[in-house]
């Protein structure tokens, strides 16, 4: 459910930035904040008898994994996805 989210918003920004009103806007580029996918608990006492073996301490659970994955391939996916010319862009100072 949480990815068919992340796929919806993503392609909903990448479409309203192509429907722009002025004609002369570039998306230059697109920035995804998340949170690292769905994780199991961090435990500092008790590990054994908290943290499972599926998914110990920390580690990503499968639905972490569907959200990181859907993540990065939804912009490649969308139809107004276009390579980036970074060498047009000013040096980071």
């Amino acid at each position: 459910m949480a990815s068919k989210l992340i796929r919806v918003l993503a392609a909903a920004l990448l479409v309203a930035a192509a429907v722009s009103v002025d004609a002369r806007l570039v998306v230059r580029m697109v920035q995804v904040v998340h949170r690292h996918g769905a994780r199991s608990a961090l435990i500092n006492d008790n590990t054994t008898e908290i943290c499972g073996t599926l998914y110990p301490c920390g580690e990503l659970t499968g639905e972490g994994v569907e959200m990181v994955r859907a993540i990065g391939e939804s912009p490649h996916l969308h139809p107004f996805a276009v390579t980036q010319d970074w060498s047009s862009l000013p040096p980071l100072t």
